[in-house]
């Protein structure tokens, strides 16, 4: 079954020897028997699965929510004080689906090392980060295969460079899955993209929303702070450029606070 999906992802690669190596190497990955690292020309010919994997995820949205407001939801402590924005397109991101407050429209997962069992009752569509080189954090392919309503998308963990057209080149990964949410949400030309629960709190505030319930078992957020601020620097500098008709709103900010325009919901 494996050989003949990889077949019909590969098809549309015209080249003959690219389309056989590309082939060679998703059998290789994909039959979990070994753990050797790619070389750097089997990663290029890897992420040149970009157009075919991101193109099925991503296409269809392009400029789909001009004219409307986005929220990008992450999993930082200030997702306890969100104020759920009336007729807002709703973007998650790790867990945060399980929050009884919030109506999702789309989640982003791309760490699945002790994965929630939730995710398989998450109705919404779901976006799964792929990487050139399999490790504990991607989504095992038996996972995968129990998901509803779940696409595919290709990760670049090795370039610097952000995509304009991320339906024919893989995102940029930036060490957050919060990046790839984001990306997506400008792809979606809105009006207003609001950013919910991205504290980049670091050692200050290190624990995610969804572990307060849980104090004895909560884990640290391990990606440290300057590698957020850094990163959402880097995310401002590019929609400012690419998309400088979107308005971007941080809701009680943290560690983002005067990044973007700054909105306040706690105590109001």
């Amino acid at each position: 079954m494996k050989k003949v999906l990889i077949k019909l992802l590969t098809h549309p690669i015209r080249n003959k020897q690219k389309r056989r190596d590309i082939r060679s190497i998703l059998l290789s990955k994909t039959s979990g028997s070994t753990g050797r690292k790619v070389s750097p020309l089997s990663r290029d010919l890897y992420l040149s699965l970009a157009p075919l994997m991101n193109k099925d995820a991503f296409s269809q949205y392009k400029n789909a929510f001009a004219g409307k407001d986005v929220v990008v939801v992450g999993a930082g402590p200030t997702l306890s004080y969100y104020k759920p924005i009336e007729g807002a397109i709703h973007i998650g991101t790790n867990r945060v689906h399980m929050n009884k407050n919030l109506k999702l429209d789309f989640l982003f997962r791309q760490d699945f090392k002790g994965y929630d069992e939730e995710i398989f009752n998450c109705p919404v569509k779901k976006f799964i980060g792929n990487y050139y080189e399999w490790t504990a954090d991607m989504c095992p392919e038996s996972v995968f295969n129990k998901l509803k309503n779940a696409k595919r998308f290709m990760i670049n963990t090795t370039s610097d460079y952000i995509p304009v057209n991320i339906d024919i080149e893989p995102l940029w990964h930036g060490g957050s899955v919060i990046y790839s949410a984001f990306q997506f949400a400008l792809w979606t030309n809105p009006k207003r993209i609001y950013l919910v629960g991205c504290d980049s709190a670091g050692q200050n505030d290190p624990l995610h929303w969804h572990h307060y319930d849980d104090k004895e078992k909560a884990h640290h957020n391990l990606v440290p702070i300057k590698a957020l601020t850094d990163g959402w620097q880097k995310m401002a500098h590019f929609a400012a450029t690419m998309y400088p008709e979107t308005e971007i709103i941080s809701v009680n900010p943290v560690g983002l606070k005067g990044l973007f325009n700054d909105l306040e919901q706690k105590g109001n």
